[in-house]
């Protein structure tokens, strides 16, 4: 197929520019593109960083904790309250 238009050392700082934070991790394709000051379509974006291994998914919600394990998690720690590194 046709060469992209973005040349590898590009890619490579488009993906570092990603996964710079999490805040970097969440933002659209384009955006990262902004924020590095390049400008191409969203395809070329998306072939970009899939071809250097990058693919963005959807974030999984942590599961919140349960009355059990909030109690047993209290009763532990009120136990273990007065604990010092050497014990």
């Amino acid at each position: 197929g046709r060469p992209l238009s973005i040349d590898t050392p590009t890619m490579k700082q488009l993906v570092a520019t990603a996964m710079m934070s999490s805040a970097h991790r969440q933002m659209p394709l384009t955006e990262v593109a902004a924020a590095c000051g390049i400008t191409a379509c969203e395809k070329t974006l998306l072939k970009a960083f899939r071809s250097e291994g990058y693919s963005h998914r959807v974030a999984c919600k942590k599961p919140l904790l349960g009355e059990m394990q909030k109690a047993s998690r209290l009763i532990f720690a009120l136990a273990h309250q007065h604990w010092i590194v050497g014990d």
